[in-house]
């Protein structure tokens, strides 16, 4: 949280060298009140023009996708499976467009979902026609 803002500061200066968004990936039990550098550097991404990327809902519930959403402001969310969990929010997503970029083998390896693919989130996501991607 204390160099998120340098990072920020990197993608503002790097911009016309191609650099155009900042991602957040970590512990998924952070929030923004216990580590307001984070907020504080999505906020200046947000009036700088850079894009946003967040990585929630992989492990852990829905209400980190939602924090990623309405407080830091996430254009697209990385994995965000546990969306489903919260049918409110995931149609107010699918409604957006927003992008989840799903990496199906890395949430395997993890733990994170069931290790039978047919049971993926993807599964639904797709059925649904999210707006997604496989890594």
């Amino acid at each position: 949280p204390n160099w998120s803002m340098e990072a920020v500061e990197l993608c503002k200066k790097f911009h016309k060298d191609g650099v155009v968004a900042i991602d957040l990936a970590g512990d998924e039990s952070m929030n923004c009140e216990s580590y307001p550098g984070h907020k504080k550097a999505f906020e200046e991404a947000v009036r700088s023009n850079v894009h946003r990327t967040v990585h929630a809902g992989e492990v852990g519930p829905a209400s980190v996708v939602r924090e990623a959403v309405e407080v830091l402001k996430a254009e697209r969310i990385g994995h965000g499976y546990h969306t489903l969990e919260d049918q409110n929010l995931y149609k107010q997503l699918l409604h957006q467009n927003m992008h989840f970029e799903m990496c199906p083998v890395s949430s395997r390896l993890t733990g994170a979902c069931e290790p039978d693919f047919s049971k993926h989130p993807l599964i639904t996501f797709k059925k649904d026609k999210a707006n997604y991607s496989l890594n």
